[in-house]
């Protein structure tokens, strides 16, 4: 019976140890590659504001009503068109947008963010 005991409590540290191990790995992967992730989305985030707006050469970021607005500039420095993200509920969830308003209030560009969509592949993605 006291071995019973013994034998548990051994397998029971060794799972503790290769557990521990395994948080401290994977902490460490994670501190390697958040930094990483990061750059990729801001890079991601300034490809989506040009293939919105693909005349602007420089993009401001405005609150308006709360609201934060980016707004895309030419190269003499008038503006060119807005930005507005927009999370519409989808059958799975947001579905994460970018839109581009021209000068005129009309729609000139809409950019779907397939990152964060969790809708089943096939429905809806074509």
């Amino acid at each position: 019976m006291l071995d019973i005991i013994k034998n548990s409590l051994k397998m029971g540290m060794v799972l503790l140890v290769i557990c521990v191990i395994a948080a401290a790995a994977l902490a460490q992967v994670y501190s390697i590659t958040s930094v990483i992730i990061k750059k990729n989305d801001e890079e991601t985030e300034k490809k989506k504001r040009k293939d919105v707006i693909p005349l602007a050469v420089r993009f401001e970021e405005k609150d308006i009503d709360g609201k934060r607005y980016i707004l895309g500039y030419d190269a003499e420095d008038k503006m060119i068109g807005g930005i507005f993200k927009a999370a519409p509920r989808g059958y799975g969830g947001p579905i994460n947008i970018t839109v581009g308003v021209a000068p005129d209030n009309s729609i000139a560009a809409v950019v779907i963010t397939k990152l964060d969509q969790t809708e089943t592949p096939g429905l809806g993605t074509n």
